[in-house]
């Protein structure tokens, strides 16, 4: 896995693409301290990423969606691994890890 420690991603939505170019090929980054904020779809896309002691804030929205990963097939072996993060909320109302 790559390294890529870049600074702070901020917005509303769909603030990191994790996925690849090639469909048939999924990525697989590694993230460290990174910092994301947004209200609904933080991380995206299809890849086997990695994040390490990143600090995702959530944006107060009716309804928060941090992850939406997008598999194309199902034998793949792609997925998000998280360790050490943080994901302090914004205000009132529902917060989901992931997406379907």
């Amino acid at each position: 896995m790559g390294g890529a420690n870049q600074g702070p991603a901020t917005g509303a939505q769909a603030r990191l693409y994790v996925g690849s170019k090639k469909p048939a090929i999924p990525s697989g980054p590694s993230y460290n301290y990174r910092h994301i904020e947004a209200y609904i779809d933080f991380i995206f896309g299809n890849a086997l990423a990695f994040f390490d002691r990143s600090h995702f804030h959530i944006i107060e929205w009716s309804g928060v969606f941090i992850t939406a990963h997008s598999r194309t097939v199902d034998r793949e072996t792609t997925a998000y691994g998280f360790d050490h993060c943080r994901m302090p909320t914004a205000g009132k109302g529902r917060y989901y890890f992931g997406r379907a």
